[in-house]
């Protein structure tokens, strides 16, 4: 079975290790580093990294991040409510944009 890992700060890993998220790491010095071993981790199938960790990761990691098909990095933000990102992951997930607005 695939697991699911958090990355990003203390405060927000707080809450998926209460949850009973069991794959959850503190954003360290290195967050490329502990991105890249994640995504090479072959028992994790979803990472989810808070933006402001993401933004700490290099240019090249972070473009993987975004295309892998597996693990499937979701990134969430404290500023926005995330319908763009869940529309985003949803599309790569399937490869239709389900909430396309219709006209």
């Amino acid at each position: 079975m695939m697991e699911m890992a958090v990355l990003g700060t203390s405060e927000f890993i707080l809450g998926f290790q209460l949850a009973g998220i069991r794959l959850v790491q503190e954003a360290a010095k290195e967050p490329t580093r502990q991105l890249s071993d994640l995504m090479e981790n072959p028992d994790v199938g979803i990472i989810i990294v808070d933006d402001e960790t993401l933004r700490q990761v290099s240019e090249h990691e972070r473009y993987r991040a975004e295309r892998s098909p597996k693990p499937i990095v979701i990134t969430l933000s404290k500023k926005t409510g995330g319908q763009d990102d869940l529309r985003k992951m949803i599309k790569q997930a399937i490869g239709v944009d389900i909430l396309k607005d219709e006209e």
